[in-house]
C-alpha cells in the first residue's frame, strides 16, 4: 500500500546505479571508490573484476558519484531515479 510509504525514511533521493569499463591504466584499488562513495551516500555496494566495476549508491550527488567513477574508466551505463517521486 503506497499511502503507508513514508518519504522521511529516505535519507538520500537518488538511487545511482552505473558499471565503468576498466582502463587497464588505472591501478587504483575500488576499495577506494567505495570510501568516495560512502562520504557522500548509503546503501554502497561496489563488485569488479578485471573488466568492469558495478556501483550503487543512494545519494544526494549523482553527479558526483558518476566523477568519482570516471577515475576508473568510461561508463558503460548509468542509471539514476529519484525514489522521492
Amino acid at each position: 500500500d503506497f499511502s503507508q510509504f513514508d518519504e522521511g525514511e529516505i535519507n538520500f533521493a537518488y538511487c545511482t546505479e552505473f558499471i565503468v569499463g576498466r582502463d587497464p591504466a588505472c591501478e587504483t584499488d575500488p576499495l577506494a571508490l567505495r570510501s568516495a562513495l560512502e562520504a557522500i551516500g548509503d546503501c554502497v555496494v561496489v563488485v569488479d573484476d578485471e573488466e568492469i566495476i558495478k556501483v550503487h549508491v543512494h545519494t544526494e550527488e549523482p553527479g558526483t558519484a558518476l566523477q568519482a567513477g570516471l577515475r576508473f574508466g568510461q561508463l558503460l551505463s548509468v542509471k539514476v531515479e529519484n525514489m522521492k517521486e
